[in-house]
């Protein structure tokens, strides 16, 4: 099943029709959130069924917003069944017939203005309360959430807390990113461009246990100032998975116990086994290049007995060499290191 979310930034363009319906080809999308629409109710279903998604299922949220902001649009192979419809989301539960696969879906497109998206975050945390099965939500939250997240203009703590602890209160996560990291940009010239990261995947706790390897794609944005967001959920199988080892010496590396420090002082969410378990997920994540630095002992040690060997035959030709000599006592030195990290290790 692939899920995709998009800010088309208006729909009535013949040539936009065109490319939408390209996209949704050539990407195989399964169920679409289409944003920003900018289309009259009157046209919408005149558009969507004739240049877009032909025999589609679909919802509109025109009785609760302008000019649709959010169209939600599926092939025939899923079965959605529609919760909420909202100013700002559609809430919705997507089964494949064909995979099996289970979830609830909210494609948000957020309010322009900081205060309008107040009623957002009020409203998206009631539905989570409920929520008990693998939830996805992503769209357009016009909401950067980290001070990073911005390039032309400054970001301010006072942007990103409400957004933050919506997620937090709710143990969202998001989703690994590939691709594009700004999602949008106000396409101006040099001296006025901005770009910012403000469209948005989010994983819950249950989701995060079922479909953690899954990411989203952030695609080149075409005919829109968005980037497409495409999330394609596969179910992980291995035959023989592999286990995360922490080797005791990785524990040792200076930069070890400052991450434990920093992530344990991280508040994620209100169960204090779920987010031990967060916690656990984050570090693991963080040293887990730690891991295979320190992992590299086998490489390190056959490096070194070759440099022994070739060090000791030199002085055999030439035996009051000073190189030589201090060569020798260095990689003597190496190999009892390494030797000792490979017993430690095993």
């Amino acid at each position: 099943m692939i899920i995709c979310t998009w800010n088309i930034r208006g729909l009535n363009k013949p040539h936009k029709q065109k490319e939408l319906r390209i996209f949704l080809q050539k990407n195989k999308i399964d169920i679409l959130g289409c944003l920003e629409t900018r289309v009259k109710e009157k046209n919408g279903k005149k558009i969507l069924l004739y240049k877009v998604a032909k025999d589609w299922g679909y919802c509109y949220n025109y009785t609760e917003a302008e000019n649709g902001r959010i169209w939600l649009v599926w092939r025939t192979n899923l079965t959605v069944n529609i919760i909420q419809v909202h100013e700002q989301f559609i809430h919705c539960l997507v089964m494949d017939t064909v995979t099996g696969y289970r979830i609830l879906l909210t494609v948000v497109y957020a309010r322009n203005k900081q205060h309008e998206r107040d009623r957002l975050w009020n409203d998206v945390q009631q539905l989570g309360g409920q929520v008990q099965m693998p939830w996805l939500i992503s769209g357009d939250f016009n909401n950067v959430l980290t001070t990073d997240d911005r390039l032309g203009q400054p970001v301010t703590m006072n942007e990103v807390q409400e957004f933050k602890e919506c997620m937090d209160n709710m143990q969202m996560t998001p989703l690994r990113a590939k691709g594009c990291f700004f999602t949008w940009c106000n396409k101006q010239s040099t001296d006025d461009r901005v770009y910012s990261k403000i469209d948005w995947a989010f994983g819950n706790f249950e989701w995060t246990k079922v479909y953690g390897h899954v990411e989203v794609d952030c695609l080149e944005p075409g005919v829109s100032d968005h980037s497409p967001l495409v999330i394609q959920i596969w179910e992980r199988r291995s035959l023989h998975p592999k286990p995360f080892k922490l080797y005791m010496v990785t524990m040792e590396h200076k930069d070890f116990k400052p991450a434990v420090e920093r992530i344990w002082k991280q508040k994620m969410g209100n169960d204090p086994m779920a987010g031990i378990w967060l916690k656990l997920q984050k570090l693991k994540g963080e040293t887990r290049s730690l891991n295979k630095e320190m992992a590299r002992y086998t490489q390190r040690l056959t490096q070194i007995r070759q440099k022994l060997e070739c060090t000791q035959a030199n002085l055999i030709l030439d035996p009051f060499n000073r190189v030589w000599i201090d060569q020798e006592k260095q990689t003597l030195q190496d190999l009892e290191k390494w030797s000792t990290i490979e017993e430690r290790i095993l």
